[in-house]
């Protein structure tokens, strides 16, 4: 999710939450077809909900999808959550074994946060409350970087940024590129010059030759 709304969160953070578990569940499903598969999971805002439900899905036994490295920005979560009485309170690398070949980073669990982030100060609370108004007072994440050090590893100063702005932000982009490294250029297959595609061709050819066919 690119934005907090208060007003919608009541309906949106149980989708969140199940939509981590029912992602894991596919990863899961594909593993067979997929042998040595393992993940990495970027994500924003609300949707940081769906990556720590997904690593609490994967981390059950039997485990197989291992789960390396997340990195959150502007995370709509509360500290609680991530807390010894919270859904996620657990290091990535206290849950995963590292697959074979591989070694978890000292750096596991990454968090970008601001304490410039106006939406996940009264906005978030606002929205906490009104999915759960018996919860207690809620600091996001995202806004404080807590609770650390006992729960993060990676990134623990304020960046500054506003809540939208994490998506085109270069500095936030280069810890997306730390995660998954340099993009290997795939060229296009190409195909011969007289060739054209079917939406290419001029209108009256695709009726002449749908007409041919009936025909």
């Amino acid at each position: 999710y690119y934005a907090y709304d208060p007003l919608l969160s009541q309906t949106k953070i149980r989708p969140a939450i199940d939509s981590g578990v029912e992602l894991a569940k596919y990863l899961k499903k594909i593993t067979s077809r997929n042998k040595g598969l393992h993940v990495q999971f970027v994500r924003h805002s609300l949707g940081c909900r769906v990556v720590l439900s997904a690593v609490a899905e994967l981390a059950r036994e039997p485990q197989t999808v291992p789960v390396l490295r997340v990195l959150l920005m502007g995370a709509a979560v509360p500290e609680r959550d991530c807390t010894g009485e919270g859904l996620w309170p657990t290091k990535i690398r206290d849950l995963f074994s590292a697959p074979q070949g591989y070694e978890f980073a000292a750096s596991s669990d990454v968090i970008l946060y601001s304490r410039n982030d106006g939406t996940l100060k009264w906005d978030f609370i606002v929205g906490e409350w009104a999915a759960n108004p018996k919860s207690r007072f809620a600091n996001a994440v995202g806004r404080t970087g807590g609770p650390y050090p006992e729960r993060w590893t990676g990134v623990v100063d304020s960046c500054g940024l506003k809540h939208s702005e994490y998506l085109t932000d270069s500095t936030a982009l280069m810890h997306v590129a730390d995660l998954f490294g340099t993009l290997a250029y795939r060229p296009l297959p190409t195909r011969s010059e007289d060739t054209r595609l079917l939406d290419q061709r001029q209108p009256g050819s695709r009726q002449m030759e749908s007409t041919t066919r009936m025909g």
